[in-house]
């Protein structure tokens, strides 16, 4: 369903509008909650949160650009959950995020600023509308969608210690701006939730860019840690180590999967890459999680590396981490050799 069309439920106040936007965006939502919160409770929540904040803001409010709007929305419900929580349950990895950002507050003996609203907004945008594409697009991944570092350096093919660099850059540009505009902000959360708003052409664009195509080909050390991780994916032992990780995870809630045929799914004499590919509509997420890991071992077939790269997409977004993980590395890896061909025979390599 079309955006404006959702948009049209919400007016009529329909209760399809929410199963309509669950249905599109709720992968969407999520990610963005699972950056900042600790646990799948905390997520779920928030994504309902979101819903029933869409309902009670359109009318009056209409949104021009709907996934930024329920973004926005995502991402300030979560930001207070964030807050509320105890430390033991709040999210490392956003607290870490929360940090880099202090480098662009004011000293704790300066005066604190007095913005109207969306004032600070505003001049973040305007700062980000006179910075070079990637490093705005990096800023904004990193801040507004609350990516990864790791996340960061497969988009845009670099180091990791890359993508530290420019954004270390940007936040002394970006405070340097700041002061000399106007003043500086003093709570980080205060930055974070303005970041939030800054404006819905750059988040869309920051949302759409798609991982850079980079001029080098793939050195020989990645090739080589490539196949490791396969040939370590392709044994048998794949099968143990899932299993053994899903036996410590039955107190964690899963949110299940379309109900399909339960399947075995230990390695078969002849390789059979359909049956994996049926496993993924599995409700067993042992054996999606498994059934992941061997589609890696299609891509000597050019077309079942393309359909593969298809199916795992979906995943990438899962609200089970280890799933998610596994097929970030898959579509990343199918990306790789559909860029720079190889082959490998493995009967040979296992």
């Amino acid at each position: 369903m079309e955006d404006q069309e959702i948009i049209h439920l919400f007016l009529e106040r329909s209760q399809r509008a929410i199963i309509e936007t669950k249905n599109k965006y709720g992968a969407y939502c999520r990610v963005i909650a699972r950056n900042i919160l600790f646990n799948y409770s905390d997520v779920e929540e928030c994504e309902n949160d979101t819903y029933l904040a869409a309902l009670d803001a359109i009318p009056p409010h209409l949104p021009r650009k709907f996934p930024v709007f329920l973004g926005r929305l995502t991402r300030n419900i979560a930001l207070d959950k964030h807050g509320y929580n105890t430390a033991k349950k709040r999210n490392r990895e956003f607290e870490f995020m929360l940090t880099e950002l202090e480098g662009c507050l004011a000293s704790p003996r300066t005066v604190e600023k007095e913005y109207e609203a969306g004032e600070l907004a505003n001049l973040i945008s305007q700062f980000l509308y006179k910075t070079e594409v990637r490093a705005r697009n990096i800023f904004i991944r990193r801040y507004w969608y609350s990516d990864s570092i790791e996340d960061l350096a497969v988009r845009f093919n670099m180091s990791s210690s890359k993508v530290k660099s420019i954004l270390f850059r940007t936040r002394k540009k970006l405070r340097a701006y700041l002061d000399k505009e106007g003043g500086l902000p003093v709570k980080r959360e205060e930055l974070f939730r303005e970041i939030g708003s800054i404006d819905d052409q750059l988040i869309e664009a920051a949302g759409n860019c798609e991982t850079v195509k980079g001029k080098r080909g793939i050195s020989k050390k990645w090739i080589a840690a490539l196949v490791a991780c396969l040939v370590l994916y392709s044994s048998t032992s794949t099968v143990l180590l899932a299993t053994e990780y899903y036996k410590h995870q039955s107190q964690e809630l899963y949110i299940r999967y379309l109900t399909a045929e339960d399947m075995k799914l230990e390695p078969a004499e002849e390789y059979d890459a359909e049956k994996f590919l049926r496993a993924l509509k599995s409700d067993n997420e042992e054996h999606v999680y498994i059934a992941i890991n061997r589609l890696v071992e299609c891509f000597n077939d050019p077309k079942l590396r393309i359909k593969a790269l298809n199916e795992l997409k979906p995943f990438v977004a899962n609200d089970n981490k280890k799933i998610a993980d596994a097929a970030a590395f898959g579509s990343m890896f199918f990306r790789k050799i559909i860029k720079t061909p190889i082959y490998i025979n493995w009967q040979t390599a296992v």
